[in-house]
Formats: structure tokens, sequence, C-alpha cells
């Protein structure tokens, strides 16, 4: 069972981080609408942005994990124990 879920927090843990990107680009986007002079923001937008594209393109390893058959028969596996 510890496998299992040690397989779903790393990908909720995933998601999470590319939420938290998405939203702090959204915020920053804003905030430099008003203050296009903000070196420091630029910056760290551009590093956020960074982030997001790779949490995006190393999210289908995480996804193949939890979308395979081995992953299905871990699951029923672990809730028939409950």
């Amino acid at each position: 069972m510890k496998p299992l879920l040690k397989t779903l927090a790393a990908t909720q843990d995933h998601l999470g981080d590319l939420q938290d990107a998405e939203v702090a680009i959204a915020v920053i986007d804003k905030v430099l609408h008003k203050h296009r002079d903000r070196p420091s923001l630029i910056e760290y937008r551009t590093h956020r942005d960074a982030r997001r594209v790779h949490l995006i393109q190393t999210f289908h390893s995480r996804w193949e994990k939890l979308s395979g058959s081995t992953f299905v028969g871990r699951l029923t596996a672990a809730l028939e124990t409950l």
C-alpha cells in the first residue's frame, strides 16, 4: 500500500506545483500590467514559467504510472484490504 500512496502523493505534489506556477504567473502578469518596469518580477515570472513548462513536460511519465493496468490492479488490491 505504501508504494501506491507514494505514487499518488508524488502525482498530487506535481499537480500542486503546476497549479502554484499557474497562479503565480497570473498574479505576476496582473502586477506587470500596471508596473511594467519591474525587472525582478519579470525574472521571477520567467523562472515560474520555466518551472511550469518543465512540470507539463514531465507529467506524462507520472500519468503513465497512474493509467496503466498495473496501477489499476494495485489500486484494486489496496481497496480490497480496507
